[in-house]
């Protein structure tokens, strides 16, 4: 449930760090294949709104690692 409006980052009360070690404990279980479809795809539709990384891309890195295990999982988006 930390995911809830993860995109929202003035309405939600986490700080940089803490949304970045979710981000990092999430994508390490994406690596080691300890989290099912069902929890990635609520967390990508909670992370479609974030912001890119960096100027030019048109989403964040970590909603498109979440979009691409999904892919790889072949859950039906």
């Amino acid at each position: 449930m930390m995911f809830h409006k993860f995109d929202a980052e003035e309405e939600t009360r986490l700080n940089t760090g803490v949304r970045g070690r979710l981000i990092d404990r999430v994508t390490d279980l994406m690596k080691e294949g300890k989290i099912k479809g069902y929890d990635v795809h609520y967390i990508y539709q909670q992370t479609r709104g974030m912001k890119p990384n960096q100027e030019g891309k048109s989403q964040h890195d970590f909603n498109y690692a979440c979009q691409r295990y999904l892919e790889k999982e072949r859950y039906v988006l």
